[in-house]
């Protein structure tokens, strides 16, 4: 799973200082480093976790400043040859 992590209001993309992790019964993994833009400085957009797994999951996401955003019951289905893929948007609010 990915999950593009930006504030609510202004689109600014905060995966750079974000942390966070998704959960499944007992499986838990941290979100990492996925994607981005640019070549220097190169500004991370997306974190993501659980490759390969399917499952159903909670996802948590936390950046100093912003309200932590969750979201529970993200369903990744298996594919034919590997997992689809799920994209989430997680739009944080600032704290102020």
């Amino acid at each position: 799973m990915v999950v593009e992590i930006r504030d609510a209001r202004t689109g600014i993309p905060l995966a750079a200082s974000a942390r966070g992790a998704v959960r499944d019964g007992a499986y838990v993994d941290s979100l990492r480093p996925h994607g981005g833009y640019g070549i220097a400085p190169y500004v991370l957009t997306s974190l993501a976790a659980a490759k390969e797994r399917p499952g159903r999951y909670s996802v948590r996401v936390e950046v100093p400043g912003y309200r932590m955003w969750t979201l529970d019951g993200v369903v990744v289905r298996a594919g034919e040859c590997h997992v689809r893929t799920r994209l989430l948007r997680a739009g944080l609010e600032a704290t102020s």
